[in-house]
């Protein structure tokens, strides 16, 4: 199994959906509560690629609150 596969295995058991965006190299990270985050499948990997259910929803929530405040 690739690492993106074992990733995208993760991300749907922490109840995220991770979808590529059409013509890019971008995947959109959302939530059931409308939370989404943009990120290169290079970046994906980097970041959730070692980590683990609760570890990837509260990466995901972190990443997303930066993105909000500005800091990413």
């Amino acid at each position: 199994m690739s690492r993106l596969a074992r990733v995208f295995d993760v991300f749907q058991t922490a109840g995220l959906r991770l979808l590529p965006v059409p013509g890019t190299k971008w995947y959109k990270i959302s939530d059931a509560q409308g939370r989404e985050l943009f990120l290169k499948e290079k970046e994906i990997i980097e970041h959730f690629g070692d980590l683990e259910e609760e570890e990837v929803r509260e990466r995901f929530l972190n990443f997303e609150l930066q993105e909000r405040s500005g800091e990413g």
